[in-house]
């Protein structure tokens, strides 16, 4: 459902969607915040809310998602810390949270966890504090 002219908000009603592993809604018109049932998509792999003007702060339970490899949520107008929760998905290999409206410390203790992951994008927010050793 990449680039198209899809408008309003993503129904509460995605988390039924339980057999889903990829969900790609990026260039899109979706307004509104990701709703908490996502952290019911247990299978999921890919996830891309890129390019649309979500706002609210990243739900915690993202850290649902333990078998997520890649999760692009650049491009929107989320808030808030970067939930510590995203710990959780110690699959991941593609984190992308950039140019958002993101602040608060990178989670020190968070990213220590990620073993598997080879790119980080986080640029253009107001994230603040010191580069985590992990790192």
């Amino acid at each position: 459902m990449e680039d198209n002219q899809i408008h309003g908000v993503i129904p509460e009603r995605i988390g039924e969607l339980t057999g889903l592993t990829v969900l790609d809604i990026g260039y899109n018109f979706l307004e509104g915040t990701i709703p908490g049932s996502i952290g019911m998509l247990k299978n999921i792999v890919a996830l891309g809310f890129y390019y649309n003007k979500l706002s609210g702060n990243i739900p915690m339970v993202i850290g649902n998602l333990t078998v997520l490899s890649a999760l692009d949520i650049s491009n929107n107008k989320l808030e808030g810390n970067i939930p510590v929760t995203i710990r959780n998905c110690t699959q991941l290999q593609e984190l992308e949270f950039s140019s958002n409206k993101l602040s608060g410390d990178i989670p020190t203790q968070t990213f220590g966890y990620l073993d598997g992951l080879i790119y980080l994008g986080l640029s253009n927010n107001s994230l603040t504090g010191p580069i985590p050793s992990e790192f």
